[in-house]
């Protein structure tokens, strides 16, 4: 990877981590953008560069644990399952829930009223 496409991961990391966060804290309804941003360190307009909107973010949260578990899975072949396995499994579900809890009410009202 170059340093371009570094800065940009690392960024995108930022924002999804600062969301998460923020939800966390306060739950969906009551955050946005620029405070996902102010939160991240980085420029409002970076926001848009990956997400078209706030709900779009969501969808990045809830797929970042299973990213790290298939890693992971690739790494506990050569290393040993059980020691590493119930940890991850534990974050699997504290994000799950979370989504579920403060942010997917708030996110199919959204959905269902923009079709």
């Amino acid at each position: 990877m170059n340093k371009r496409q570094l800065s940009a991961q690392t960024t995108r990391r930022k924002l999804i981590t600062a969301g998460l966060e923020l939800i966390k804290e306060k739950g969906f309804d009551a955050i946005n953008v620029e405070d996902i941003t102010r939160k991240a360190g980085v420029a409002k307009g970076s926001f848009y560069t990956y997400f078209k909107r706030k709900e779009d973010i969501v969808l990045d949260i809830s797929r970042a644990p299973f990213g790290e578990i298939a890693e992971e899975l690739q790494n506990m072949k050569k290393n040993g399952v059980d020691r590493k396995i119930n940890p991850l499994f534990s974050q699997v579900y504290g994000v799950r829930g979370i989504l579920r809890d403060k942010c997917l009410p708030s996110v199919d009202k959204r959905c269902a009223g923009s079709e």
